[in-house]
């Protein structure tokens, strides 16, 4: 039998030592290999579940007694005050992302503080008998719109759908342009996500004003970029309005303002397949109804 000196029998160690470490490695490499693969095809999985077009809904014509219509939808769009706090507990326990419809620009005459507001209607809004718009720059109108948005945030949404700030596109004034900006901001300190529904003529001066609408708001929504609703039945847009709105909602998402979409399509397979691509191509969230009561 050959006899290893202490220089050999210190290599023999140092061997066994590296094959040892080699060994441990495997042991742990391999299953984090597989657990990374697993966890992979399961979050591949579940995005599987939801098909891109039910990523985003616009149900504010909807009431508690319809939420089983929120199910397959992840990011949902509802009027809180048609729902109750346990309502929207629930929607969020199933995964989704609550946000309520809120029209700071707009007075309905259905709602519980119309009477106490009605004198600040500025015009009739066109195409809506019950709505009007509402003089923003008053502070009484300011500080109900906040009271709302806290109440409503005590109920648990994740965040707000803020309508008609076309208010001012209708009344080109700089106190109804301070006043919704004024509004926006105080809704935004509450630590809370913002949509954006229309208004380009506002978001595109406070834009070029601020240079970031991180300030008022993570998103903006809009309607009819390719397709046309004339009250009665639902067309194809115009080719420059929809031009216009594409190269709008481009500039946005280059300033990382995420972008939805809403569509008015009855019965026409090609423009919602249109609709779809484009949107798909650029991650932009998007929602095709055949209703503009949307419920």
């Amino acid at each position: 039998m050959e006899v290893m000196n202490d220089k050999e029998r210190e290599e023999e160690v140092k061997k066994q030592i590296r094959s040892l470490r080699r060994i441990a490695l495997a042991i742990f490499i391999v299953p984090m290999i597989i657990f990374v693969i697993i966890f992979a095809f399961l979050i591949k999985a579940k995005a599987a579940d939801y098909d891109y077009d039910k990523r985003f809904g616009v149900f504010i014509g909807i009431g508690r007694k319809d939420i089983d219509k929120l199910n397959d939808y992840q990011t949902v769009i509802i009027d809180a005050e048609l729902f109750t706090k346990a309502d929207i507990k629930k929607l969020k326990k199933a995964g989704k992302k609550v946000y309520t419809y809120l029209s700071i620009g707009s007075l309905e005459d259905y709602r519980p503080y119309y009477k106490k507001f009605k004198n600040l209607a500025l015009s009739e809004y066109e195409g809506w008998k019950s709505e009007y718009w509402v003089n923003v720059a008053d502070k009484g109108w300011q500080k109900e719109m906040l009271r709302l948005a806290k109440a409503y945030k005590k109920k648990g949404v994740d965040g707000f759908f803020i309508d008609n700030t076309d208010v001012y596109y209708q009344h080109k004034k700089n106190s109804i342009y301070k006043g919704l900006v004024k509004i926006l901001t105080s809704i935004k300190k509450m630590n809370t996500a913002l949509i954006i529904n229309g208004g380009d003529e506002f978001v595109t001066k406070y834009l070029k004003e601020n240079k970031s609408l991180k300030k008022i708001a993570d998103g903006v929504n809009q309607e009819d970029v390719f397709s046309l609703w004339d009250g009665e039945n639902t067309g194809t847009q115009k080719e420059d309005v929809t031009k216009y709105y594409t190269d709008y909602l481009t500039k946005l998402s280059k300033k990382g303002v995420h972008i939805y979409l809403t569509e008015y399509v009855e019965d026409d397979d090609e423009l919602e397949e249109k609709i779809a691509k484009y949107c798909e191509k650029r991650g932009w969230d998007y929602y095709i109804s055949d209703d503009l009561k949307l419920d």
